[in-house]
């Protein structure tokens, strides 16, 4: 039969075999899988960091394009109610000389219509002496 004290010295030398393999174990296996484990770890936390900080900037540029494009709309409007304003003023300063012309040469065409008038006049009248004068030899001479 087995002893007792050998049976105890058995199970000894099993718990300690267990812990030498339980410290191989941990210096081998565990302490590297940790190791790589936590290396990971930092990596995914270092990218999603850099992925939040690219987000953000996306987001910083696409509110600047914005920003600029609605300064660029307000800087073509004013440059478009700029040119609409020089455009009616021009306008206006054409339509001026326009005006002026016609009323310039109006008076001209109003002139030469009464330099015509009497000179038509004067045609008349002295048409109608003619005439009169022709008469009144008629009527002389027919009395006569």
């Amino acid at each position: 039969m087995i002893s007792v004290n050998l049976v105890w010295q058995f199970i000894l030398a099993q718990m300690f075999g267990f812990i030498v393999l339980l410290f191989i174990l941990n210096f081998l296996l565990y302490k590297p899988v940790l190791e790589i484990i936590r290396k990971r770890q930092e990596y995914i936390l270092n990218l999603l960091a850099e992925s939040q900080k690219l987000k953000e900037e996306a987001k910083a540029k696409l509110e600047q394009y914005h920003q600029e494009k609605l300064n660029a709309e307000e800087e073509g409007k004013k440059i478009f109610n700029s040119m609409l304003e020089e455009a009616r003023k021009i306008k206006e300063e054409k339509l001026a000389q326009i005006n002026e012309l016609f009323k310039k040469e109006q008076a001209e065409f109003a002139s030469a219509i009464e330099q015509d008038i009497k000179i038509q006049t004067q045609n008349i009248d002295s048409i109608t002496n003619q005439i009169s004068s022709l008469l009144l030899k008629n009527i002389v001479k027919g009395e006569g």
